[in-house]
């Protein structure tokens, strides 16, 4: 999903990303929409779009999604809300601008809604204070051994395991890829030197 903004402010990093569990869901609105198809394509005139994937390979894991999210059907037709689109004034009915809808969570904040299910979870351990700092690969960076993980205090360990998911968001995964692998290496998946290029935040008003 990505965040629906209808104004955007510049925003200092630190009012962005916080430091506690549930993350940036503790200050997030809740507004959703699933990217548009045209987002995967390449246009002519403009460089670096693109994907090697369409939308419609991720829509059944948005599908999957609304229910976490505490969302209503994937579908974001306005005509299935009631919208008659013939009834869209100019120029809200094209060609330069399109009415589209989004769905508000109604219970955005993740720690308070999954919180209690991961403490009495017997297969889960969320462990609080330990920060991802790198990630170490093999030979060719493309298979992740271990992490390592610190605490402000300066507690340093290390983590092994058979399965990573970076999860992260958008400012960390990035910057965590960029600082893992090799220590004279581009990063690990950024052979091509995109990991993080294009990325902006925006904070909603």
């Amino acid at each position: 999903m990505r965040a629906a903004r209808s104004a955007c402010r510049i925003s200092t990093l630190p009012s962005v990303g916080w430091r506690y569990f549930g993350g940036t869901t503790n200050h997030w609105g809740g507004w959703c929409l699933p990217l548009d198809p045209i987002d995967f394509e390449q246009r002519d005139g403009l460089p670096y779009r693109g994907w090697p994937i369409d939308r419609s390979v991720l829509d059944p894991w948005y599908e999957k999604a609304q229910p976490v999210l505490k969302l209503g059907p994937f579908d974001y037709r306005p005509e299935s809300w009631g919208i008659n689109v013939e009834n869209i004034p100019a120029p809200f009915n094209g060609p330069h601008f399109q009415c589209g809808l989004l769905q508000s969570s109604t219970q955005p904040r993740m720690a308070e809604l999954y919180g209690p299910t991961l403490k009495q979870a017997n297969a889960v351990i969320v462990y609080l204070h330990a920060n991802a700092l790198h990630l170490t690969a093999d030979d060719a960076d493309r298979e992740v051994q271990s992490l390592a993980v610190g605490t402000l205090s300066g507690n340093r360990f290390t983590i092994r395991s058979k399965t990573y998911v970076l999860a992260a968001g958008g400012i960390e995964n990035a910057r965590l890829l960029l600082v893992s692998g090799k220590p004279d290496g581009p990063g690990l998946g950024n052979q091509h030197d995109l990991v993080g290029r294009f990325f902006h935040d925006a904070s909603r008003v």
